[in-house]
């Protein structure tokens, strides 16, 4: 028989964290230092203010992630494909991780995760949450079909989560 915790308040946070790519790959030492230390202030930062689930932007990763960190939170970042400004993931406390269903990317500015989380008289209730990393006005004005493909995307996914319940979290500046 399998203890599962009844959680009691799921905290929610959006981060435009402004690059965070993976260590190994960087071209210098400093580059490399820089990166691992950045990773481990985003992690204290999480642990300090009590963070479950943190939607990431603007993390300009160029490959798939999906990593067990140190003290249990797991981070998934998402291949970007169509440029160097965007990136998406999710950093995910250890309390969590096993009532994570699944993890998608639907392009470089959304992402979701699928939940199943134990309610209090038995049973699950579903969540989905989207992080979505809307244009800035400025690139808005100068790309509005973007700007449209990426509404249409992050629309279709908060609609369909709707019907299971959801949280949407992210930057929109439109």
């Amino acid at each position: 028989r399998m203890f599962i915790p009844v959680l009691t308040i799921l905290t929610i946070a959006s981060w435009n964290v402004r690059g965070l790519a993976k260590p190994s790959n960087a071209p210098t030492d400093t580059v490399k230092y820089e990166r691992i230390l950045k990773r481990a202030l985003l992690l204290g930062d999480c642990v300090r203010y009590g963070l479950d689930i943190v939607g990431l932007q603007e993390t300009k990763c160029t490959s798939y992630e999906n990593e067990l960190l140190p003290n249990g939170y797991r981070l998934i970042l998402f291949d970007q494909v169509e440029c160097r400004h965007g990136g998406v993931g999710f950093l995910i406390a250890a309390r969590i991780c096993d009532f994570v269903v699944s993890a998608e990317r639907v392009s470089d500015r959304v992402c979701y995760i699928d939940l199943s989380l134990p309610l209090r008289g038995g049973g699950f209730k579903k969540i989905r949450i989207v992080n979505c990393y809307g244009y800035t006005s400025v690139r808005a004005l100068e790309s509005p079909r973007k700007v449209e493909r990426f509404l249409r995307g992050s629309d279709l996914h908060i609609q369909s989560a709707c019907q299971m319940g959801s949280i949407c979290c992210g930057r929109y500046e439109l």
